[in-house]
């Protein structure tokens, strides 16, 4: 039977790694130990969504926006087939600044289901049911507009653009006609909305806008699937249902899912937050026992903008030191672009 490959994918391992490194604690220790001992690879896993679709298949270029409304959708809704009808409009909150406008997603302001529930019934009140009508999936986060009419627009989604300046994406919305005006609008709703007056009143961000995006059509993935997905990101369920993808979303289910098997490659989506000494317990060290007895011929690691490969034979490189490696990783972050 042949051996699984397993590829994890931790865009902020490394940061956490260097922010605690000066403590230098035994799990920080032995995570440094093994990443100094492994191949390095590329890696570009700073776009978590892109990443993510690329390790099913799906490989869109560096500037393509990602057509996620409706394979997000699909899941929400429990369709068979992705929708063409919806655009993704989630709530964000946009901030002014003297000479930008920072957006910032609803996961990082916070939303609950009532406050979602009631802007959503607010801004349905507003419009004319045949021109749009919103409604959100399982996250209070998640919302969509559906359209008769999906118009072409190419704009980043919200978690993409989180604490950032967006005057070089808005130019995707404006050139979106209708819908830039829809937005426009929708603005307008929220503004006076009386959930978000308390949400102001208690000292919290209110959700002032929407943000239109995810247009589109997945293209066929280039690849054959994973034979097992684990994560807890809902991104990851909704490409492991589009391509028949077993999926489980505790990562605590890793070890049973090395205990035997077909051959195949295994996906693993780690939090963004993975501390080292939770990464190396929860992940790491299962993993490497499998990679020991023969289970896994692989391990590869997609940190941010480090990659990194491990296989048997990298436990005699021994003079490979961690330190060394730890100052390879700070130079590598500090020339990284926005670093």
């Amino acid at each position: 039977m042949a051996a699984s490959s397993l590829h994890i994918l931790a865009p902020d391992l490394v940061g956490q790694l260097l922010r605690a490194w000066p403590e230098r604690d035994s799990s920080t220790l032995d995570l440094a130990r093994v990443l100094a001992r492994a191949d390095q690879v590329p890696a570009d896993g700073r776009d978590r969504e892109r990443a993510i679709l690329r390790l099913f298949g799906y490989d869109l270029g560096a500037d393509e926006a990602l057509p996620l409304a409706g394979l997000m959708a699909a899941l929400d809704f429990d369709l068979r087939e992705p929708p063409a009808d919806y655009v993704s409009a989630d709530p964000v909150h946009l901030r002014a600044d003297p000479n930008r406008l920072i957006l910032f997603d609803a996961a990082t302001v916070g939303i609950d289901a009532q406050e979602a529930d009631a802007l959503l019934a607010a801004l349905n009140a507003a419009f004319d049911a045949a021109t749009v009508r919103f409604e959100r999936g399982a996250a209070p986060s998640r919302w969509y507009a559906r359209l008769p009419r999906v118009p072409l627009l190419a704009v980043p989604s919200p978690r993409r653009l989180n604490g950032c300046a967006i005057e070089h994406a808005l130019g995707g919305l404006k050139r979106a006609g209708n819908l830039n005006r829809l937005l426009t609008e929708a603005q307008m709703v929220l503004h006076g909305d009386p959930c978000n007056a308390a949400r102001e009143a208690a000292g919290r961000a209110p959700l002032n806008s929407l943000w239109f995006s995810g247009v589109g059509a997945l293209p066929a993935p280039l690849r054959p699937a994973p034979r097992l997905a684990l994560g807890e990101d809902d991104l990851v369920a909704a490409c492991a249902r589009a391509t028949g993808t077993a999926h489980q979303r505790l990562l605590d289910a890793l070890p049973a899912a090395l205990a035997g098997g077909p051959g195949g490659v295994v996906v693993l989506a780690a939090a963004m937050d993975a501390q080292p000494a939770a990464f190396l317990a929860r992940i790491l060290l299962p993993a490497l026992a499998a990679l020991t007895d023969g289970r896994l011929a692989d391990i590869v690691i997609e940190a941010g903008q480090a990659g990194f490969r491990l296989t048997s034979g990298m436990r005699w490189r021994w003079w490979r030191r961690p330190d060394a490696c730890v100052r390879h990783l700070s130079r590598l972050l500090e020339a990284a672009p926005g670093a």
